[in-house]
């Protein structure tokens, strides 16, 4: 049977977000990290500190959850847990220096990595590319994210 028009672009979109993640996957997971675990790392690195909640928020996940993804992330010395001194009950989550250095020649390599997997297309498809996902994602984020 096929797929109509939207179905055949929904696939798409799905099949490269998989293989896409599954390669960048490779090129950052030094320390077998899961997905979560990665995403957290570059939600941290473009955050000086932040708290449980607002990585479970960022991740769409729930703090529990966040909770232990972030432990593996301490083990292995890549992110701190630090108490405000004015509210003890208030953690910030950062990245140590060890998860900082990782982080930056991970992502040196997912830029080599990306540029690789898009060369296949024209500047101009790209642009088209990029508006397309930004006008889906406004509409995405306008119409069905949790309010």
């Amino acid at each position: 049977m096929k797929q109509n028009i939207e179905d055949q672009i929904l696939t798409s979109i799905f099949n490269l977000m998989r293989i896409a993640r599954k390669r960048i996957a490779s090129h950052i997971n030094t320390f077998d990290l899961t997905m979560l675990q990665i995403e957290t790392l570059f939600f941290l690195n473009t955050e000086s500190q932040s708290t449980m909640a607002e990585i479970a928020q960022q991740l769409q996940i729930s703090k529990p959850t966040a909770t232990i993804h972030l432990e593996r992330l301490v083990q292995l010395g890549l992110a701190t847990r630090k108490n405000q001194s004015d509210d003890r009950r208030l953690v910030m989550i950062e990245l140590t220096p060890k998860g900082k250095k990782l982080l930056a020649s991970k992502l040196k390599a997912r830029k080599v990595h990306t540029k690789k997997l898009l060369n296949c297309l024209s500047e101009k498809e790209k642009e088209t590319i990029l508006k397309i996902f930004t006008r889906l994602l406004t509409h995405l984020e306008k119409n069905y994210e949790k309010k």
